[in-house]
């Protein structure tokens, strides 16, 4: 029997590690699912206080030496660590990007054989996000022509609400490895192949490095990502292809579009705007949910995919080589 029937067959018992915010949003959507009976929830420091229902707390990680998932949701430099321990413990295994802080970790996991690597599932929620999924979409259109150039910004004020943020040096704890991973999993994922030719970084608020601006190149076109934790609430994106311009202005789609548009005197002008889409506010939340039921429907399917799970890994080493320059 496959480990995805084996686990389908009965009522799963799932643990999680950690008990911070992205942990216990997890907790809410695991709650409602009937398929679990037991969920397992560790962190090394003792909890003040048992959490109700089918959630148990512990502090021993043996604890969760028998369950059918696991779910990492701790901080960023102990998943590989989990990753290591659980691979041939687990059935699966659902981690919270990055799988990856050091670059002897992505040998070890790329080294991984198939299947193994067909247990793990990295969470990059934002690949369910209508802005993704819209943006996506545009990219691949042979009707815009051929790609050009693409700019994105990204921005809220994080840094100056969080007073406890901890300082590090570790990149993805700070807004590149952070927020940036996003980004950069998905221009992998619609470009192939991705280069960092430079960045730069700020510290706004005198903490972590909140503020980045980074130059990239694909096959055949330049890019930007200006990303920031001490700005506005804002999220936009401008695409110029050679026949139309993209813009992606916080929940509007805005196109411009043919490209050979003239005035009565025969000069070029602008062509009219169109609204192609419009997303729903807070297109951003439900995302995880969408992560998790995806994983649930591979599981179900027999279909992880090591194609995720290498472009997942390679996200992550391409913010190492670029924190190591």
């Amino acid at each position: 029997m496959s480990p995805a029937r084996d686990v389908l067959v009965h009522k799963m018992q799932v643990g999680v590690i950690g008990y911070g915010n992205q942990s216990r949003k997890i907790l809410i959507i695991l709650k409602k699912l009937k398929m679990i009976n037991k969920i397992f929830v560790y962190k090394k420091k003792k909890f003040k206080k048992d959490l109700t229902g089918k959630i148990m707390t512990t502090n021993n990680l043996n604890n969760l030496d028998n369950v059918d998932i696991v779910f990492i949701s701790s901080s960023s430099e102990s998943h590989f660590a989990y990753i290591k321990y659980f691979i041939n413990k687990s059935k699966f295994i659902f981690c919270e990007k990055p799988g990856i802080t050091k670059l002897n970790e992505w040998n070890f996991l790329n080294n991984l054989n198939y299947s193994q690597k067909r247990k793990v599932y990295f969470n990059f929620n934002y690949n369910f996000s209508e802005y993704f999924l819209n943006i996506a979409k545009e990219l691949t259109s042979k009707n815009n022509g051929k790609l050009i150039n693409f700019s994105f910004y990204a921005s809220h004020g994080k840094a100056f609400k969080n007073k406890k943020q901890k300082i590090s040096n570790n990149i993805f704890e700070n807004i590149q490895g952070n927020l940036g991973i996003h980004y950069i999993n998905f221009f992998l994922r619609i470009f192939k192949n991705i280069k960092i030719i430079n960045s730069h970084t700020m510290n706004v608020a005198k903490k972590n490095k909140d503020t980045s601006f980074i130059y990239l190149k694909s096959k055949n076109s330049f890019g930007t990502l200006f990303l920031s934790y001490a700005s506005v609430a804002f999220k936009y994106a401008i695409i110029h292809f050679s026949n139309s311009i993209l813009i992606f202005d916080n929940n509007h789609i805005k196109k411009y579009s043919p490209r050979d548009v003239f005035s009565n005197n025969g000069l070029f002008v602008t062509p009219k705007k169109k609204i192609i889409n419009k997303l729903k506010k807070n297109h951003i939340q439900k995302t995880l949910d969408l992560s998790i039921k995806f994983f649930f429907k591979s599981i179900n399917n027999n279909l992880l995919s090591v194609k995720d799970f290498n472009l997942a890994i390679n996200s992550a080493k391409v913010l190492i080589n670029m924190s190591k320059n």
